[in-house]
């Protein structure tokens, strides 16, 4: 079964899961053909899109998740990241102290970190000449921000249940050895 969506941005809390249920249940009392469809709440369209009549059960498929990920949230010069380091700048400075930004990042909002990577270290970039794919540095940063190349340490992670560390290879970081094999365990790979 394949789901649609005629308005795909949607709050859950406007439409009533029990009565989707229901509704879906009374539908697939009956027996369903290949591309029989339902539309409810004039906004949810099921369509049977494979029978498989030895399985007891209905698979769904499609974008359950829609979210408008829109990356400036990290990326604006007014996000946390460039606050946070502006912020603390100065401290960081007078105590030669490593600084690590730390973040939750919310599932639901549609961010990961791959996104938090692209950031931190630059967009992929493709070349078709030499069939390779590369980081544009330039667009990282860590390359890119003055006061992130030399103030900030790394950036911590945490995202569903996991964490990720984002090293700082600039020269200027200031975590120790100790420091850099402790983190080695959470690094992005």
């Amino acid at each position: 079964m394949a789901i649609d969506y005629k308005n795909e941005y949607f709050q859950p809390t406007d439409y009533d899961l029990e009565q989707i249920i229901k509704e879906l249940m009374l539908w697939f009392s009956e027996k369903k053909s290949l591309l029989d469809h339902i539309t409810l709440l004039d906004n949810f369209t099921f369509t049977v899109v494979k029978v498989n009549t030895s399985h007891k059960k209905i698979l769904a498929v499609g974008n359950f998740n829609s979210i408008n990920i829109d990356n400036r949230r990290i990326e604006s010069s007014n996000s946390e990241f460039y606050k946070k380091i502006d912020k603390y700048a100065e401290l960081i400075e007078y105590t030669r102290m490593p600084s690590i930004i730390s973040q939750n990042l919310d599932p639901d909002n549609g961010m990961d970190t791959d996104n938090v990577y692209s950031f931190l270290y630059g967009k992929s970039v493709y070349n078709n000449i030499i069939n390779s794919e590369y980081t544009d540095h330039i667009s990282g940063l860590f390359y890119d921000n003055i006061n992130a190349k030399k103030y900030l340490s790394g950036v911590m992670l945490k995202h569903h249940k996991a964490y990720t560390f984002f090293y700082n290879y600039s020269k200027e970081n200031k975590l120790n050895i100790a420091n850099r094999y402790f983190f080695e365990k959470f690094k992005y790979k």
